[in-house]
This record gives C-alpha cells, structure tokens and sequence, in this order.
C-alpha cells in the first residue's frame, strides 16, 4: 500500500492476501485523511504494478494478490524500486501492508525507513553525518538503514503515517521516545545500505 507524502500526495499500500471490495472499503474509509473523503492510498497486489500514480478509492471485484509469499524484505525492496521509478508524489519513506492479521483485527502494518549514522562501538545513532558535526570519533560511525513497524488500528493509520511522513521518526522508539507511537511498534531492524535489485519474478 502507498500512501500520500502529504493530502497531495499517495502511499503505496501491498495486499498481501486475496481482498476483497468490502474489505478494501472499510480500510480506505477508516483511514480517509481527517475530515475529508481523501482516501491518499494506492494499492499494490504486483511485482510488476501498473498504475501507481492514481488513489485507489475502491476496488469493483476481488483483487488476487501476487504477494503472498513476499518476504519482507522482498516488499521493502519492491516499494522502493516503486518510489524511486515513479514520477507521482509518493510518500518515500513508508509504506503500509495489508495482510489476513488486517482483516481478522482491523489493524494495518506502517513500514518507514530512514539512514541513521551509528557508532560501532557503543551504538549510539544520530540522524546526520558525524563529520558535518565535529561528532568526537566520526570514524567510528557507520552510515546504516533504520526499519520499523507499527501495527495500528485502521482508525489510527492517518495520524500515526501523516506526521511520520512530514517529521520523521527519529527517536520515535525506545527510552524517551514518543509514547503515542511506542504504543504499537513492532520492531527496529538496523541494517546495512542496501542494494535495491529487483524481487524475483513470480511464475503464477
């Protein structure tokens, strides 16, 4: 799933289930941007998505997924080969997932990434290149990718993805974090930069 980097704008959205109209329906009304019918989501069922330039207010018939068995970082890889490619005003650093868990609890999957410096050492982490700073033992730092993910509930997905999407989510998680958003984090993964090849192609 897509989503808006702002009301301008959409965020990609990955079904990784068969959904149906209705199911579609109750996620994209709850979500809507507060106070308006703007539903700022583009869903994605492919590793080869066609249009990803154009909201998705509702869906006629069923939608097979291609993503099913997708690993995670299968998706992560797909969305941003979709940002990257794309000209429309994606959201760049998130996107949200849709998986059966979805259906049963109403809850929806936020993914967001940002790049982190992180001493290797004691693995303290700052949002900006050490050098630039004077950071006392800048080779000690190691330029990394910072993934996480919240499970929210459909009526909290607007207001946890929007200030996510215009302020970022530094400090967001751990000791002296914001509590609001601590609430549902799932995970933090610290990883390497990572190549973006492809996903492989799916043979139905």
């Amino acid at each position: 799933l897509l989503s808006d980097s702002g009301i301008g704008a959409i965020t990609p959205k990955s079904a990784t289930y068969d959904i149906k109209p209705e199911e579609w329906g109750d996620f994209a009304r709850t979500a809507a941007i507060k106070d308006t019918d703007i539903k700022p989501y583009v869903l994605v069922y492919s590793f080869s998505p066609q249009d990803t330039g154009s909201r998705t207010n509702d869906i006629a018939t069923a939608v097979r997924s291609e993503l099913k068995s997708a690993t995670y970082q299968e998706l992560r890889i797909l969305f941003r080969n979709i940002v990257d490619l794309s000209d429309q005003n994606l959201s760049p650093a998130l996107f949200l997932i849709l998986d059966e868990q979805s259906v049963r609890e109403r809850q929806v999957l936020i993914v967001e990434w940002e790049t982190e410096w992180v001493n290797e050492v004691d693995g303290t982490r700052i949002e900006c290149d050490p050098r630039s700073i004077g950071e006392e033992n800048a080779d000690q730092y190691t330029q990394k990718v910072i993934w996480r993910r919240w499970r929210v509930p459909f009526e909290k997905a607007e207001p946890y993805w929007l200030p996510l999407s215009r302020q970022g989510p530094y400090n967001l998680e751990g000791e002296g974090g914001d509590e609001y958003f601590q609430e549902y984090l799932q995970d933090v993964e610290i990883g390497p930069i990572e190549d973006k090849p492809r996903p492989p192609e799916k043979v139905a």
